[in-house]
């Protein structure tokens, strides 16, 4: 997991972090997405605040574009994409993250988009904040013109973070540049429309779509959702985005893992009911941190059984095996193993930290043939075979004879020879 540790001493001395301190917290339980960090847990003390969130160990989108200079495009696309389907996500949740920048994006371990820092986010109508916004705050280059001019502002001004977004990870550099910096000037620079040159490599559909989100005007400025509907965004991308739940946004019953939830209840001591509240209210917790860690570890286990044997193209939801799980009394859990899709796997697989189930074997009683949890591997007793030597080849047992005679004849030369 990742850490992020908000000192209150140094809180105190801005009354704006003071007075939304817990806004961050608040904003992210509310959303869940596959391209926003999923907050696990929160901690706080007499001097510290802590969110615990998931680990993006592809690191910063900032350290891969300084080491290539800038992307290419259809790179570049592919985040740009995923960063607009979750700012849409927030959007219809009613939160604008009014702090989008490179430095806020993170890679997961499959090279995808992790948004993070809803620091300064706000909700519009939710949580008793109203719409329009007024303050001014963010990182000021990839900050709207109307957001600079101190005007009343919306939704829009995350459209224009995710233009700079986009011209940095294409170009390397920032589209509205001044020296010596001052605020004014780049808010001209904004309004004018003065941007930095474009490499000649990029498409004129690239360009058109970032000039689009630059537009200065937040009234022909696009909204997420026409942003999203751009032809160059879903460029060898098989029809629209994929369709986004509405607020709230939470996990479907019948999406939890079973496995993770029996063994939680099985063997870590949680009530069932509890750890199921609380992952589908998305509520940050130790509960909802343990959940999250062990079916991340599953995933990844099923995801290397599912390389081992070639089919990488099996969906999530249609995973290798399916647990069908019914209660049997009020203490415990059966299960039992049903095959999906037909895949004729072995189960004797290893398993992945206790979440994996097996049947026992056929000639077990009538009554114990409904499944058993596998803990652990056993090793099959096997028993001792005799030892089996190699017959020596006629030619080497001549060699064997050969130097037996050679050792005996000087044996008897050391000695004195024969009469002694």
């Amino acid at each position: 997991v990742a850490v992020k540790v908000i000192d209150k001493k140094r809180a105190k001395k801005d009354t704006y972090v003071t007075k939304n301190l817990r806004r961050e917290g608040q904003i992210q339980q509310m959303i869940r997405h596959p391209n926003i960090a999923q907050l696990l847990d929160i901690l706080e003390t007499e001097n510290s605040y802590y969110l615990v969130m998931e680990l993006c160990p592809g690191g910063n989108l900032m350290h891969k574009i300084y080491e290539k200079k800038r992307l290419e495009e259809h790179e570049a696309r592919k985040y740009i994409r995923q960063l607009i389907l979750a700012v849409e996500h927030l959007h219809r949740a009613g939160v604008v993250h009014r702090d989008l920048k490179i430095e806020n994006l993170l890679l997961d371990e499959d090279n995808n988009i992790k948004l993070i820092d809803f620091g300064l986010s706000n909700c519009a109508g939710i949580l008793g904040y109203s719409d329009p916004f007024s303050t001014q705050c963010g990182s000021p280059a990839y900050a709207a013109p109307e957001l600079l001019a101190r005007k009343k502002y919306g939704p829009k001004i995350d459209v224009w973070s995710i233009g700079v977004n986009m011209y940095a990870m294409l170009t390397g550099t920032l589209p509205f540049t001044v020296e010596p910096f001052s605020l004014r000037a780049l808010y001209q620079k904004m309004v004018d429309k003065e941007m930095n040159p474009f490499p000649t490599q990029l498409s004129s559909a690239a360009i058109n779509f970032l000039r689009s989100l630059l537009e200065p005007d937040p009234a022909k400025r696009p909204n997420i959702q026409q942003a999203l509907a751009n032809r160059w965004l879903n460029e060898n991308y098989p029809g629209r985005a994929p369709p986004n739940v509405t607020y709230p946004n939470r996990i479907h019953l019948e999406d939890l893992s079973q496995s993770v939830l029996l063994h939680m209840t099985e063997k870590l001591g949680y009530k069932n009911s509890d750890v199921i509240n609380t992952v589908l209210s998305n509520r940050a917790s130790h509960t909802l941190a343990i959940y999250f860690l062990l079916n991340k570890k599953l995933e990844r286990y099923l995801a290397s059984l599912r390389k081992a044997e070639g089919q990488d193209n099996i969906c999530h939801k249609n995973q290798l095996y399916q647990i069908e799980k019914y209660k049997a009394n009020k203490d415990s859990y059966e299960v039992k193993l049903v095959k999906a899709w037909s895949f004729k796997l072995p189960l004797s697989k290893p398993n992945c930290s206790c979440l994996f189930y097996n049947l026992k074997d056929k000639k077990v009683k009538e009554q114990e043939k409904k499944g058993e949890i596998l803990h652990r591997q056993l090793s099959k007793k096997t028993e001792k075979s005799p030892v089996s030597y190699r017959q020596p080849s006629s030619c080497l047992i001549s060699q064997i004879q050969n130097t037996k005679a050679v050792l005996k004849d000087r044996k008897v030369a050391k000695a004195g020879g024969p009469e002694k």
